[in-house]
């Protein structure tokens, strides 16, 4: 076991080297498949087990006659409760060989690290507090009363207190600095494992940073403490929807054990829904919850009852954005174009100040979306205007990029296309957008065609090649830059190969005049007939 001293400290990560501190840790956060932590659960659960029998029904006999502190009034219970506390105060102590460390200079007294006055917290929190340390010896109940006033205005001047440590660690999560909110919640976690908005603040940054199953543990935890939350249901319904997403990668099944890929990405969906709906009926005017189920019931091609949740979430809150946005995605699906960009038309109005990430990302997809709408219904220059005004809040916005280039090249301006094409690739990942990074090799392609740059244009198509869905398409299109090159023979084995990787309807190529070289020859004539069953 590393020694502690040399765990990083905080205040000298940057954004990518706290997310690479915590791949490190996924040992200690995994659900299943590591003995340790199992080991480390039910030590815990019989030590629990034991306190609770303990203190449930009177200490053993050799305790008896030993002088014992009395309960905490502040604390409103005498016995602890055997909640996933035990789990996560072992997971917690685990962490720290990973996990950068809280550093009592990282923060002043006064503001947090980005420069905003920490709020001062009431005395409410008192009583909890005290409850991390028992008193030593029995006082009368006036002495406990003013003692706990005590306490309730020392942790106000208290920058280390647990109440002060949440609200320090939600201002830095608020401003995206989740490397200071992870040290601020771990610390108040120590003070106290029951502490529900550190233990839902921790399950946030764990989902912000792509580790849903640290994320619904903490979660749940928070939830045992507190099942009436409806902003902790709402997160954990996010983290278990984007749990299922997760078995699409591949060998994430078979290193979680999952037999039926399937089933649990069904599982893990329907419980996202459970948990929206629970937030929806512990807050009827909850509307992130309300959009939030929105988007699954769409994704699942539910779109009447998406629309319902979103309509109802723009009455309780006239000036939501988000659910603007996304009912006008809805309609696009749908084909109820202008239904689309009236909603997006209003979203683009209305104040996104309370918009969870970024809101000029807000304000950009937006637009993008509205763009698209544009597109499909052939208004080319309101597509670019709204593609430009994507791009200037969001450069890099990788879908605007190929989006714009398709708008340009149906302009025939293919100099221009291939600008955004290139600038896209350079930005994008293989695996990025379910491979769009492909389809963004295939549209350059199209344009060097179209400049009679065949060479060029074939080599975007090889590269296109890389997804299988795009294969077919890809030689498709490289027969015909051959049949251009007047070479015939290139043509055909081109065309063969597009058959023989899935492409189903050969009878489009009779069609095709760039193909036209190759339309009287036999081979072709073989590749574009019907064939019975």
């Amino acid at each position: 076991m590393p020694d502690q001293s040399d765990e990083p400290d905080a205040r000298i990560l940057d954004d990518a080297k706290y997310l690479e501190v915590l791949n490190a840790r996924i040992d200690i956060f995994s659900i299943d498949g590591y003995g340790s932590l199992r080991d480390i659960g039910l030590l815990s659960l019989f030590i629990g087990l034991f306190c609770g029998i303990w203190l449930g029904f009177g200490p053993p006999h050799f305790f008896r006659d030993r002088p014992i502190n009395a309960p905490n009034p502040n604390n409103g219970s005498s016995a602890r409760q055997i909640t996933p506390d035990f789990f996560l105060k072992a997971d917690i102590a685990a962490s720290s060989r990973y996990l950068p460390k809280r550093s009592t200079t990282s923060l002043s007294h006064d503001k947090t690290a980005h420069g905003h006055p920490a709020k001062s917290l009431s005395g409410a929190r008192a009583g909890v507090v005290a409850a991390a340390a028992p008193p030593t010896r029995q006082m009368p109940e006036a002495g406990m009363a003013r003692d706990a006033g005590l306490n309730a205005r020392k942790e106000d001047r208290n920058p280390t207190s647990e109440g002060s440590l949440v609200q320090r660690a939600d201002q830095l999560k608020k401003h995206s600095d989740y490397t200071g909110a992870f040290a601020e919640y771990r610390h108040a976690l120590a003070l106290n494992p029951q502490n529900e908005k550190a233990l839902s603040g921790m399950g946030d940054l764990f989902r912000y940073s792509g580790f849903t199953d640290s994320a619904i543990r903490f979660y749940k935890a928070s939830l045992a403490v507190n099942p009436r939350n409806p902003k902790v249901h709402d997160g954990l319904g996010t983290a278990l929807y984007e749990e299922s997403r997760r078995v699409l990668r591949p060998g994430f099944a078979k290193l979680r054990n999952i037999a039926d890929p399937a089933r649990y990405m069904e599982e893990q969906y329907d419980s996202a829904i459970a948990e929206y709906t629970r937030a929806i009926t512990l807050d009827s005017g909850g509307v992130e919850a309300l959009t939030n189920r929105g988007v699954l019931r769409d994704l699942n091609n539910d779109h009447d009852a998406a629309i319902e949740d979103y309509t109802l979430a723009i009455r309780l809150k006239p000036g939501n954005a988000d659910a603007y946005g996304k009912r006008a995605e809805t309609y696009q699906k749908l084909g109820r174009y202008a239904d689309a960009v009236a909603d997006y038309s209003a979203a683009l109005k209305l104040d996104s100040t309370t918009y969870e990430f970024d809101p000029r990302l807000h304000f950009a997809n937006v637009y993008f979306g509205r763009g698209s709408v544009f597109y499909k219904m052939g208004r080319l220059d309101d597509a670019l205007a709204d593609f430009d005004s994507t791009l200037a809040l969001s450069p890099n916005h990788t879908l605007a990029l190929i989006s714009k280039g398709v708008a340009l090249a149906d302009k025939k301006r293919y100099d221009s296309a291939i600008t955004e094409y290139s600038k896209a690739i350079s930005l994008l990942t293989a695996g990025e957008y379910d491979g769009v990074k492909m389809l963004a090799f295939l549209q350059r392609g199209n344009s060097w065609k179209a400049l009679e740059r065949y060479d060029t244009a074939i080599a975007d198509y090889r590269n296109a090649m890389e997804s299988p869905n795009l294969a077919p398409k890809a030689c498709w299109r490289i027969a015909e830059a051959e049949c251009l090159k007047r070479d015939i023979p290139a043509a055909l084995d081109w065309l063969k190969k597009a058959k023989s990787s899935g492409f189903a309807d050969a009878k489009k190529w009779e069609r095709d005049k760039e193909l036209s070289l190759v339309w009287d020859t036999p081979d072709f004539k073989e590749l574009t007939r019907e064939h019975g069953p």
